[in-house]
């Protein structure tokens, strides 16, 4: 693995898992595990641990890549699980939580309200009772 084809190899590690085939228990839970995983690994590549000494460019080291490679690929898994939460209709008011929570972390983090006021609008008809 190199610099340059860590991207790829990421992007095609997220690609492979069937998210079709995940429940709404498992996305919730393979999103929520992938930040996490991000935000360590983003941690990690911050540490002066993680880069070469200042006389080599002060770019990453061994440890730098492996974090940077395992934050592409949690950032594609995470990425995965919102298009999946996207383009399912949630059966009942569990299934709609855990859609509503993973787009609204999307949203916020993109400042793209626009599809959040969708998803809770889209939320609100289906809970709404029936006359």
């Amino acid at each position: 693995m190199t610099p340059a084809s860590m991207p790829l190899e990421a992007e095609a590690y997220a690609a492979s898992i069937n998210f079709g085939a995940l429940s709404w228990d498992e996305i919730r839970s393979l999103h929520d595990g992938a930040a996490l995983i991000s935000d360590v690994a983003t941690a990690i590549s911050c540490q002066p641990s993680s880069h070469q000494r200042q006389a080599h460019g002060g770019r990453y080291n061994t440890l730098g890549e492996f974090a940077e490679w395992n934050g592409s690929v949690c950032g594609w898994i995470k990425e995965r699980c919102v298009k999946e939460a996207m383009s399912r209709v949630p059966s009942d008011a569990s299934e709609a939580a855990i859609r509503l929570d993973i787009i609204k972390e999307f949203c916020i983090g993109n400042e793209d309200f626009h599809i959040l006021a969708q998803a809770v609008d889209h939320i609100s008809v289906r809970l709404e009772p029936c006359a």
